[in-house]
C-alpha cells in the first residue's frame, strides 16, 4: 500500500463493483458455476471493503480522504479553490453541489458514483 491507504482502498473498491457488474451482465447471457464462484467471491471482497471504507456515506469519504493527506477542512477547501463553508455544509449537513462533488473526485482520482450523487441539493 502507498501513502494514501484510505484512498487506495477506495478506488479498489470501486473496481471491484466494476468487475462485478461485468460478470453480472455476463452471467444474465451465460450460466456457469464458475462466474457465479466468481460473482460470490468478488461480492464478498466487495461487502468487506464497502464496511471498511464505510463508501455509502460521501461526509465520511471526503473527510478520511482529506485529513489522511493532512489537511485541514480550510486547506482542502483552499486546495481545491472553494469556500471552507461549503466543505463544512458537506461535512456536517451532508449538503453538496454537483461542482462541488466534481471538483472532489477530480481531486482524489475517485469515481462519482450514484450513491455519491444522491448527496447533491
Amino acid at each position: 500500500m502507498g501513502k494514501y491507504r484510505y484512498q487506495e482502498l477506495l478506488r479498489e473498491l470501486q473496481h471491484v463493483e466494476h468487475k462485478l457488474k461485468g460478470i453480472e451482465r455476463e452471467s444474465n447471457q451465460t450460466r456457469s458455476k464458475k462466474l457465479m464462484r466468481r460473482q460470490e467471491g468478488l461480492h464478498a471482497q466487495y461487502t468487506s471493503l464497502a464496511i471498511q471504507t464505510n463508501a455509502g456515506n460521501l461526509r465520511h469519504v471526503v473527510c478520511s480522504l482529506y485529513t489522511e493527506r493532512g489537511l485541514s477542512m480550510k486547506e482542502f477547501a483552499n486546495e481545491i479553490e472553494v469556500s471552507e463553508s461549503e466543505i463544512h455544509d458537506l461535512i456536517r449537513k451532508g449538503m453538496v453541489t454537483e461542482r462541488l462533488l466534481d471538483l472532489i473526485c477530480t481531486y482524489f482520482q475517485i469515481q462519482k458514483t450514484p450513491v455519491f450523487m444522491r448527496y447533491i441539493q
